[in-house]
């Protein structure tokens, strides 16, 4: 299976089923929603597993993508895209959030398409389907010039340069679907490759913020210390985890929402701090590379979040030596909860740290202010 061509058709042989997974989190429009039931009635194939967002359709199943895509948005589909829809070869097609309920960048979706295109080679077409709530004046740069787009965001460099064609089908965009064919860029560098020797760090983000207390609370248990979410690097951002210290036992909470439904914020580290008392104490940190990046307010933000989620039941519980569970207890595993909110970020001057915790309504904060050492390289 040297092509792209011969692996597509070696998977439609397999016919292994696949089915768009539908997010709630995320708003979406009533022609998407008819546009993944069009894919459950066509012949959608697996790539590996069926629930990542990449699928394949083979040559047969095109012609029937396009018919039902015309039928789904009538006039307002461009007919040159209809008939590239329904070209003789296979089809990879990448379903693409793209963008968090606020409109910023969903990262992670950053390496849907090279991953597909990897997969795949360079033969084969991919066409990338972007149904998230992405800023009004983004889709407007994307309808008036793709390679300013491309050169302004990361998200969009991928899929505009490896996609041979976009479906965009979002409620922030007003005319939709917007529909783009493409050209892949293929760029081969002939030069020789010269990487520069290390060199000292000399700017630091928000990354070596998280990084800094990750170190610091990570392993810290027998001091009473328990890292119970943490931002990447180095962490676990997808669930909250409390502990008993009495008795061991872990309790995990999974799928977080980005925000509750009471406005609440997730915080980028919660840390537990055992202090041998009746009520818990929790640590809700938000990190940024600077103060003045820190929303107005957030404190408050960052402890309704972790009230109402405390307020609910956990999603597992593990005892000390044993494998995770399902939940099945009937009362909270913390009931006296008292939470602390505070920010973390890069050394700037002394008189920020008053100004955060005032405009932040925090509890605390932390300034960690990074010194950049040059080191001699040692001799072998």
């Amino acid at each position: 299976m040297d092509t792209g061509e011969h692996k597509a058709d070696w998977l439609a042989q397999k016919q292994l089923g696949w089915q768009k997974k539908r997010a709630s989190k995320v708003e979406t429009t009533e022609t998407f929603q008819n546009l993944i039931e069009l894919f459950a009635s066509i012949q959608a194939v697996s790539v590996g597993a069926s629930d990542i967002p990449i699928c394949l359709l083979p040559r047969s199943e095109r012609p029937k993508l396009a018919a039902g895509i015309s039928d789904l948005y009538g006039d307002s589909i461009d007919p040159k895209f209809i008939k590239w829809l329904g070209s003789d070869s296979a089809l990879i097609v990448v379903w693409l959030t793209g963008f968090k309920p606020r409109g910023d960048d969903s990262r992670p979706d950053r390496g849907l398409v090279p991953l597909a295109r990897m997969l795949f080679g360079d033969e084969i077409e991919i066409l990338s389907i972007v149904s998230g709530p992405a800023k009004p004046e983004m889709w407007q740069v994307l309808q008036e010039n793709v390679e300013q787009l491309a050169r302004q965001n990361g998200l969009w460099e991928a899929v505009l340069h490896l996609s041979n064609a976009v479906l965009a089908d979002s409620p922030t965009l007003v005319n939709r679907p917007l529909t783009l064919l493409l050209t892949p860029v293929h760029k081969q560098n002939q030069n020789t490759i010269r990487f520069p020797s290390a060199s000292p760090v000399t700017s630091f983000s928000e990354q070596d913020v998280d990084t800094i207390i990750h170190l610091l609370f990570s392993t810290q248990i027998e001091a009473g210390i328990f890292e119970a979410m943490c931002n990447p690097p180095g962490g676990d951002w997808s669930g909250l985890s409390v502990m008993d210290f009495q008795t061991g036992e872990e309790f995990r909470w999974t799928s977080l929402p980005c925000v509750s439904a009471v406005g609440g914020k997730r915080p980028d580290h919660v840390i537990q701090l055992d202090f041998a008392e009746a009520e818990a104490t929790l640590l809700a940190i938000e990190s940024k590379d600077v103060p003045g990046k820190i929303p107005a307010n957030l404190g408050l933000n960052l402890r309704i979040y972790v009230e109402k989620l405390l307020g609910m039941f956990p999603v597992a519980a593990k005892a000390v030596g044993s494998d995770w569970r399902l939940w099945q207890g009937d009362d909270l595993p913390l009931r006296n909860v008292r939470i602390i909110s505070g920010g973390a970020f890069c050394w700037t001057q002394e008189r920020d740290l008053a100004l955060s915790i005032d405009k932040c309504q925090f509890d605390f904060v932390m300034a960690i202010e990074f010194d950049s050492v040059e080191s001699r390289p040692c001799s072998m």
